[in-house]
């Protein structure tokens, strides 16, 4: 076996190690969340050289050039650039238009913050480059490299820093490889790590972005960039091939575009002298033009090729993966502002983009893993537009490039119409994939309490009772402390509301469960108390049985000012939410934003009824047409309205039940919109008030608010918590 593996080549073993770790990730499933540091140290040590390497390659390669050299190629190959970049630049564009309806059905995904606010001066000019290096301020980093360079190319007895740059660049390189030899490893503990902890409803929304980039990039590299070549430049589809595919067939194999530089550079010298006035050229005329392919061939290595536009793609994805909202205008500005961060490493560049487009970084995990599946294609498409560059600027800079107009424009039209086609059929196919997916629903029922480990749901007896037990239960004493009574009788009273993802739920053994049930089981564990009873409510109802006695708490996602303050009492508040508008899928594509939705009138709003978000809206929409609702099921079943306005934690859970909806988060609006425990207004009540209020201070200093946030409201699971299914169980 080991002498398999050493015949292998580095590119066979990271794709060995992709298959070992997506098996071991299927297999052992969320017991791989052990080697979440383990993740994160690879994830970081790839990135060491990087950025010296970019810095010392971009430098030396403008820097050797001569100052006419310079200017010549600077003008026409800024041409030939933005000819290959601008058709590459809209048809990624056009690529979310692949994306089905049907949004991915996943847990309740925070807002990323930002560490400080990172203005687009800051972004692109390095008034400070070593504040720029230390940020990782991409953009700043390139256009310093730029300057440099350029200062370079005027510069007299250059050739010993020279020298030293490339000395430095190689070593980068050399350290790259160094780092590299750990790759195999890495994508290993990468792989099983993020496939033993991702959701299974989040693989078919991984195949969106593959597949998608997939067919993006065999419709650049051999349809619309070769046409390009052939309709401007003269050169036949044949002759085309024979410069460049077998460099292409290379590095398309060995998942490496730079092993293919030398055949590039072989391809590139035949198209040279094979001109049809070579024979006519001088001696210096034909070395001027050899000196065109050696220069242009490194820069064109430099410079990002079509395939990075997709990292720019994958922003657009992670927006639809965690129902992020992103105007046309802000996708824009991210391809052209986002150029010069291309010129880095994806591993830098992701990070980055993630951050300022208020994505989770936890993205780039996504990243990583789709990365993997795309390695071939990428380099396949880099090699090609190496080539096409350089035949474009050689024919640009020898006065070769003829445009045959009524040519051009039909070829593109070919295109576009292949590229509609192919854009309408994936969207099809996903649809039909995704349509009423019950996946994430299976994960909901498959949540559980009593399988964690944790003697705190062992020290407790819960009691589900009905709405009979509630009507004839006894009422506590007013004259009595209530902390005093529930301490004595050893029994803790809790109303819950029936139904109430992800605070409380039944799962699939009937069990009830959820975040706020979980903390009840550790409040009624602090309090000592032998029994804990759980008694179902209505949100109208939540006051009168907290004042009547019947109940002590309740403990379901409760808001506090959506009740009027002077009927019942508050605890501290311990988890805040985002509003949010749950609509059917049907009906999203009508509206761009929230801000639509909110603003139509001819649409009905619903809310719980008790709930209080009536008379928000109200305050807010004074036109808006509002239906109470019972139950939820009043609006995912019956549909008595057309838009649910509820917060965007329970919003996610109920997508995952009901996949036909779609969820549109509001921002801006209810940063105070938070849950507390309430309790009655009574006097009797103020020391057991006290002692919940001390409680949660505990809960939040000894991560017990975090742990269930993160397993109810995050469905993330830690090894303490409830195994997701793998082969293994």
């Amino acid at each position: 076996m080991l002498k398999f593996y050493t015949k292998m080549s580095v590119t066979q073993r990271i794709y060995a190690a992709t298959a070992l770790g997506i098996f071991a990730g299927l297999f052992w499933g969320q017991r791989l969340a052990v080697l979440s540091q383990i993740n994160i140290m690879f994830i970081q040590l790839f990135q060491i050289a990087i950025i010296p390497y970019m810095i010392f390659s971009i430098i030396g390669s403008i820097g050797s050039m001569s100052s006419g050299t310079a200017r010549l190629i600077s003008k026409r190959g800024l041409i030939v650039l933005l000819a290959v970049w601008i058709p590459s630049i809209i048809f990624a564009l056009l690529l979310p238009l692949s994306f089905p309806a049907t949004k991915p059905a996943g847990f309740f995904h925070p807002p990323a913050t930002r560490p400080h606010e990172t203005d687009l001066i800051s972004l692109f000019i390095p008034a400070n480059p070593f504040h720029a290096l230390a940020e990782g301020y991409i953009p700043a980093i390139v256009i310093f490299c730029l300057l440099t360079g350029v200062a370079l190319i005027g510069t007299a007895n250059k050739e010993g820093f020279l020298q030293q740059i490339s000395f430095l660049s190689q070593l980068m390189s050399k350290l790259n490889r160094f780092i590299m030899a750990t790759m195999p490893l890495g994508v290993l503990v990468i792989s099983s790590y993020t496939f033993g902890t991702v959701q299974f409803a989040s693989l078919k929304e991984m195949l969106v972005y593959i597949l998608t980039s997939v067919f993006y990039l065999v419709f650049i590299s051999v349809l619309l960039s070769p046409y390009i070549v052939v309709a401007t430049a003269g050169v036949s589809w044949k002759k085309l091939c024979d410069y460049g595919l077998p460099a292409t067939l290379l590095a398309f194999s060995t998942g490496n575009v730079f092993l293919s530089l030398p055949l590039i550079y072989d391809g590139m010298y035949k198209f040279h002298a094979e001109q049809p006035d070579y024979q006519q050229l001088s001696d210096q005329e034909r070395a001027w033009r050899r000196d065109i392919i050696d220069i242009v061939i490194p820069l064109a290595w430099v410079v990002p090729s079509s395939y990075k536009f997709l990292v720019v793609f994958f922003i657009q994805f992670a927006a639809w993966y965690y129902n992020s909202v992103q105007s046309l205008g802000q996708v824009i500005i991210l391809y052209l502002a986002g150029i010069p961060a291309l010129f880095g490493s994806n591993s830098v560049i992701v990070p980055f983009f993630l951050q300022i487009s208020s994505l989770p970084a936890q993205g780039y995990n996504l990243f990583m893993l789709v990365a993997n599946f795309l390695v071939y294609f990428n380099n396949a498409n880099g090699a090609i537009f190496i080539i096409v560059c350089t035949i474009l600027c050689y024919a640009a800079l020898t006065g070769k490039i003829r445009l045959r107009w009524p040519r051009l424009l039909l070829g593109l039209l070919i295109c576009c119409a292949v590229y509609a086609a192919g854009l309408w059929g994936m969207r099809q196919g996903f649809e039909a994939v995704m349509a009423d997916d019950q996946t994430g629903a299976r994960e909901l029922a498959a949540m559980s309490i009593d399988r964690r480990e944790s003697a705190i749901y062992h020290s407790v007896t819960p009691i589900v009772c009905g709405p009979d037990q509630l009507a004839s239960l006894s009422p506590r004493r007013f004259d009595r402390d209530l902390l005093e009574q529930i301490l004595t009788d050893h029994t803790l009273r809790v109303g819950y509301i029936d139904d109430s993802i992800p605070f409380s739920f039944s799962n699939s053994n009937h069990d009830l469960v959820g975040f706020d049930v979980a903390m009840a089981y550790d409040l009624a564990h602090q309090l000592d108390v032998a029994t804990l009873e759980f008694y179902p409510l209505r949100l109208r109802d939540v006051a009168e049985y907290l004042n009547n006695g019947k109940i002590d708490i309740v403990m379901s996602g409760v808001i506090p000012r959506l009740f009027r303050q002077h009927t019942l009492q508050y605890s501290l508040p311990y988890m805040q939410l985002h509003p949010a508008i749950i609509l059917p899928i049907s009906l999203a594509g009508h509206y761009s934003n929230y801000h639509d939705v909110l603003n139509d009138n001819s649409i009905t709003f619903g809310v719980m009824a008790g709930s209080g978000l009536d008379s928000t809206i109200s305050a807010l929409l004074p036109k808006a047409r509002t239906v109470l609702l019972a139950r939820r099921d009043d609006y995912f079943t019956h549909r008595k309205a057309d838009v649910f306005l509820t917060s965007a934690e329970v919003g996610a859970t109920e997508i995952m039940r009901h996949p036909l909806f779609s969820l549109m988060p509001i921002e801006n609006l209810g940063k105070n919109l938070f849950c507390a425990y309430p309790v009655s207004a009574n006097p009797y009540s103020d020391n057991f008030l006290d002692f919940v209020n001390n409680w949660l201070l505990g809960c939040y200093m000894d991560g017990t608010i975090k742990q269930n946030h993160d397993y109810w409201v995050l469905g993330e699971v830690s090894v303490e918590d409830t195994y997701r299914w793998s082969i293994l169980d």
